[in-house]
């Protein structure tokens, strides 16, 4: 696909995700950003901030991870009533 884009002379400016992603893909991302960028980053949310912004994520419409992220909607929905006895399969 890179190559059919620069050959047409074209540049990509932004990405989006359909469906949900794991947390670990994002982390993964983040970590090869800091690394290539020299950057030092302690905080999760500051890592998701980081790979939204250079997949350019928000360029077609708002990413939002406590909506995209499996962990954190699993999470959130383990947290709902009615479901206190399923297992919190993420701690």
């Amino acid at each position: 696909m890179c190559g059919y884009v620069q050959e047409l002379g074209l540049a990509v400016v932004g990405s989006q995700i359909v469906g949900l992603v794991p947390l670990k893909a994002l982390l993964q991302a983040a970590e090869h950003y800091a690394t290539e960028e020299n950057l030092f980053l302690l905080e999760e949310d500051q890592k998701i901030r980081l790979v939204v912004d250079r997949l350019g994520l928000h360029s077609v419409g708002a990413f939002n991870p406590k909506e995209r992220v499996i962990e954190y909607v699993c999470d959130h929905r383990l947290n709902l009533p009615g479901y206190e006895g399923y297992p919190h399969f993420f701690d």
